[in-house]
């Protein structure tokens, strides 16, 4: 299914407007009387408009009051009318072929500038050479028309020019929306601490010597599961889920900046000798390049991704950065020389310790005298992969352990009164601890909270302490929360920046975790209230308040979990 709406010249949609102002009502009604005067239109169309929302998925309520929507439930649409006064050159497809097919198509009937193809998901989308690019919900899958403006062309020589203005434009949003430094790769990738997280691809059209409209296709992965450790997601980043609507308004602000920007607006040569490419334009590309005076080799690659031809390496030696037209420059015995893109790709030599070292690519033999190139989040003292301090790495999780350790600790005095028998949420605390730290952490933040009150810490129920508590009747159960964080920690998988767990595998591992708590706890007090009555004393009671505090817990850890990950990864 396609949405798209009407003419460039027309304004807003009825839908666009609507939801603006349920949404500066912030969850409060209005009435349809009310929104059809703001509107100006009758209230059987402001029935309509709702009603074509409500189907489209929005959190609308429709009663007595009148009309209102549910922000936080919101889900993360990129409908054209989310996008304000450009909503009619934006073209939205649950599912499609590609972005860049879908805009050919657009081009070729005369689409205009600035014209945006917009998929939840692609079913055959495509990198340079005919590559597959994966494609998973959850991720930013855009293409931009480009059109040169009156009086003004590209030559097809200058056709990257397009691509690296939307290079350094997805560069410059992924900085400001996950917090990290964001690095460009030749020809056509981003980076964020060596591994990437959008790439991009460029198509043109065009007679004799201008081009006509340049496609540039984007892929972003935004809160899509991303395969293996070369890949990173802004979810993974930032430990939470990003507004793909809001970066995608950010590239292309960033992007209409670049154009404005002095000399840069018409992406031709600014000095107006006449000379092909953009000097600025090259070097504000330079200025966000990832290994410029490092070691590399600029390598052909076939369509099958990742094989190299016979005779694959073309060129080794320094990365110099890009010329005018956007071509890899490659210091080496012969002096510099000037590379398009087309199926090469430039590989980095890393890490290779002294001179004269070796590396095998794709089972070529490629000798470099250079040292290890330093990535420019490291120059400028950023945390990144290759230059994180492990000191401060192996602290992390200790401090981690230490507060979930206190977590618990401070869980013996919140007491809710409840029933017969009050909830008390150390319990609690102690399986969190599992499912948001892992098995090992959780399990460690437990031991600590158990070894605190062995040695008199007064923190076990009821400001208890000693040894002698732990050999009481609740003793067992105080045990007994290493070994359910464990258990709970376990089942529900060291947390991943880049993914969620699943909500039925968190109730699970809680379920495992209570059931953990409760073996010990059972045992121990077995010897003081005897077998036949060990259930109705220790475990009846409390089995309903447990299920409550397990759901609250699973609540708890789906929001917790990617954060923590991504804290501990730094």
């Amino acid at each position: 299914m396609v949405y798209q709406t009407g003419t460039v010249d027309s304004g807003p949609s009825t839908k666009a407007l609507l939801l603006r102002l349920l949404r500066e009502e912030g969850g409060r009604p209005a009435s349809g009387e009310k929104l059809a005067l703001a509107l100006g239109i009758s209230r059987v169309a402001v029935w309509k408009a709702v009603r074509a929302l409500l189907k489209a998925g929005y959190p609308i309520d429709a009663g007595e009051p009148g009309y209102s929507i549910r922000p936080e439930e919101e889900p993360d649409f990129l409908y054209p009318w989310e996008f304000g006064e450009r909503e009619n050159l934006f073209h939205h497809f649950l599912r499609t072929e590609s972005t860049m097919d879908r805009m050919r198509d657009f081009a070729l009937r005369g689409g205009d500038d600035g014209t945006v193809v917009l998929a939840e998901r692609q079913e055959a989308g495509r990198g340079r050479c005919g590559r597959n690019w994966v494609s998973p919900e959850g991720g930013l899958y855009l293409t931009v028309l480009e059109r040169p403006e009156a009086g003004s062309r590209l030559s097809p020589a200058e056709y990257r020019l397009p691509l690296m203005l939307y290079q350094i434009a997805v560069a410059r949003a992924l900085a400001t929306a996950c917090g990290k430094p964001a690095l460009l790769r030749w020809p056509n990738d981003v980076y964020v601490g060596g591994r990437k997280i959008a790439g991009l691809l460029c198509e043109f059209s065009g007679e004799g010597d201008s081009l006509g409209w340049t496609a540039v296709g984007i892929g972003i992965n935004v809160n899509n599961t991303v395969p293996g450790e070369s890949a990173v997601s802004c979810a993974g980043l930032s430990g939470r889920d990003l507004s793909r609507r809001d970066l995608t308004l950010a590239v292309l602000k960033e992007a209409a900046v670049l154009k404005e920007a002095a000399e840069l607006k018409r992406l031709t040569a600014g000095t107006g000798s006449g000379t092909p490419g953009n000097r600025r334009l090259a070097e504000e590309w330079n200025s966000l390049a990832e290994g410029i005076g490092g070691s590399a080799s600029l390598v052909r690659f076939t369509p099958e991704a990742g094989r190299e031809k016979d005779g694959g390496i073309l060129a080794a030696g320094t990365f110099s950065g890009v010329d005018a037209l956007g071509r890899c420059l490659i210091s080496g015995r012969e002096g510099e020389k000037a590379f398009q893109s087309g199926d090469r790709s430039l590989v980095y030599h890393r890490n290779l310790g002294s001179a004269d070292k070796k590396i095998s690519i794709g089972g070529i033999i490629v000798e470099t005298t250079e040292t290890k190139t330093v990535p420019k989040e490291e120059k400028a003292g950023q945390t990144g992969t290759a230059g994180r301090d492990p000191r401060r790495r192996s602290v992390t999780p200790l401090v981690f352990v230490a507060l979930f350790a206190a977590l618990i600790a401070a869980g013996a005095f919140l007491i809710v009164p409840v029933g017969p028998v009050p909830v008390v949420l150390q319990n609690m605390f102690a399986l969190l601890a599992g499912l948001v730290l892992g098995p090992a952490l959780g399990a460690g933040a437990a031991a600590l909270f158990v070894a605190a009150g062995a040695v008199g810490a007064p923190v076990f129920g009821g400001g208890g302490a000693g040894l002698a508590s732990l050999l009481g009747p609740t003793g067992g159960y105080l045990l007994g929360y290493i070994l359910g964080a464990f258990v709970s920690g376990l089942i529900a998988g060291s947390p991943k920046p880049e993914r969620k767990t699943p909500a039925l595998r968190l109730a699970l591992a809680v379920a495992a975790g209570i059931l953990a708590v409760y073996v010990p706890g059972l045992v121990a007090l077995s010897r003081f209230v005897g077998w036949d009555r060990v259930l109705i004393a220790g475990f009846v009671p409390f089995i309903a308040g447990d299920a409550v505090k397990g759901i609250l817990a699973v609540l708890v850890a789906r929001r917790l979990r990617r954060t923590a990950a991504a804290l501990l990864s730094r």
